[in-house]
């Protein structure tokens, strides 16, 4: 049995590549309108946005390391969507380091 989200406003971190944009296509495909974050690829972020089922769905940018800047995507989002219904925090940093 699979969950419809049918009228659901997903917000999705790190949706632009990888388990973020599965992540958003999963939900997009279960009839959530989905808010796909990026921080700095818009062009990638756009792929993501064009392979989603349905519509309308969201593209926002946003610094997740800046306060400011995710009360302004969250403003945006809820602005333009209605309400959040579900956030998935997906965004994260991965820095590599050398073994010492």
């Amino acid at each position: 049995m699979e969950i419809s989200f049918t009228d659901k406003n997903i917000l999705v971190t790190g949706a632009s590549r990888g388990i973020g944009r599965t992540i958003a296509l999963k939900f997009a495909e279960l009839g959530a309108r989905v808010a796909v974050h990026y921080h700095q690829n818009r062009e990638v972020a756009e792929q993501t946005l064009r392979g989603l089922t349905g519509d309308p769905h969201l593209l926002v940018q946003a610094d997740v390391s800046s306060p400011g800047s995710v009360e302004k995507m969250v403003d945006t989002v809820a602005r333009e969507m209605g309400r959040i219904h579900v956030l998935v925090n997906n965004a994260g940093i991965y820095e590599t380091y050398p073994i010492v």
